[in-house]
């Protein structure tokens, strides 16, 4: 259950007097403050969650930053903890009283996913749990990152919270079935990793427990409804038998391009239908972005195999062992490199070995 909250402060560590005790439940903790950085002093935001059971004791911190959550550790009745921060040169301390999470950076620095400069940190701030109430939230996502459910990959849970299983209960439908589904944790308690059956038309996802809530994000079943029966690509491939990137076909050739930068990662799927072969020899080129580095290619089977990631074009193609129709998958993730570009692709067919 979310709390409504009592107090914020948000200052240099000596001038936060200490509130009431919490009670049980979940508080976020926001707030803001110049700190001096390796160039000139800057504005530092924090956005994190505390998470209190019902003595009264935080138990979590989740960093809204990056999406990670910690535990929080107190040694022999202490009422500051252990250090939560995975980082170097950074600690958090929370506050057993209070929630209250007591921060120091000495130049610390760290790179996100999409970027690769930013600000030496340096100095102390406290957050404490302010009057918002916590957003408890999540999404759905495929564990090779496709915005499709390719037969035999499996679904993520991330959320901004501890996964509790007698809380969270998730039921998963494949093709209009019921999939029995057991969790298990990945990084930590707020991703929850779910084997389930191919999904080839329809997959929808729901929490049917004590606690629910609409993800923010699922993905869809696999969204090919024909295949490319003309492998040398002479002729235009039937509508419907690749997706992703949008694509048009001229000369014996798909191609597209996302036009502008790409600071995202960029699918495409290719209906093969059945293939016998040991080895895919791929016309795959990839026209703008980032050449030598982010692309994966691989092959999936209906009935749920998939074969081993290729990240060089030009490369035989494993097919996946296993039986029914094939698709070829390709992804491409700039990773927002300081020479960001549009991402373009041409795909001029296949041959087997």
């Amino acid at each position: 259950m979310t709390n409504v909250l009592r107090h914020t402060c948000l200052v240099l560590l000596a001038g936060c007097a200490a509130g009431p005790s919490l009670d049980g439940g979940a508080y976020l903790a926001s707030g803001e403050a110049m700190l001096p950085t390796s160039s000139t002093p800057q504005l530092r935001t924090e956005a994190l969650g505390v998470f209190v059971d019902g003595s009264g004791t935080p138990t979590h911190l989740f960093d809204l930053r990056w999406n990670e959550l910690h535990e929080v550790e107190f040694t022999d009745g202490a009422n500051l903890s252990e250090d939560v921060c995975s980082e170097p040169r950074c600690d958090w301390f929370v506050e057993r009283d209070t929630g209250c999470v007591q921060i120091a950076y000495d130049e610390f620095f760290r790179t996100g996913r999409y970027d690769d400069t930013g600000y030496a940190w340096s100095g102390s701030m406290e957050v404490c749990p302010g009057e918002e109430p916590y957003p408890h939230e999540l999404a759905v996502r495929t564990g090779r990152g496709t915005p499709w459910l390719i037969p035999g990959d499996a679904l993520v849970i991330e959320a901004n919270y501890p996964l509790e299983p007698d809380m969270d209960v998730f039921e998963v439908r494949i093709d209009g079935a019921t999939a029995p589904v057991s969790p298990t944790v990945m990084a930590d308690d707020a991703h929850w990793r779910m084997e389930v059956p191919p999904a080839l038309s329809s997959l929808d996802v729901e929490m049917v427990g004590p606690r629910v809530l609409t993800p923010t994000r699922v993905p869809s079943a696999i969204p090919t409804t024909a295949v490319i029966e003309d492998w040398t690509l002479a002729s235009a491939p039937p509508e419907g038998s690749h997706a992703g990137l949008p694509m048009s076909y001229s000369s014996g050739a798909l191609s597209g391009s996302t036009g502008a930068p790409a600071f995202y990662p960029v699918h495409a799927l290719f209906a093969l239908g059945p293939v016998e072969g040991a080895r895919l020899n791929a016309d795959l080129t990839l026209t703008e972005g980032q050449f030598s580095y982010y692309t994966h290619v691989y092959t999936a089977r209906a009935d749920g195999t998939l074969g081993p990631i290729v990240e060089e074009l030009g490369q035989p193609i494993p097919v996946a062992e296993g039986s029914g129709d094939v698709w070829l998958v390709f992804s491409h993730d700039p990773l927002g490199h300081p020479t960001a570009a549009p991402v373009g692709l041409r795909f001029g067919g296949v041959t087997v070995e």
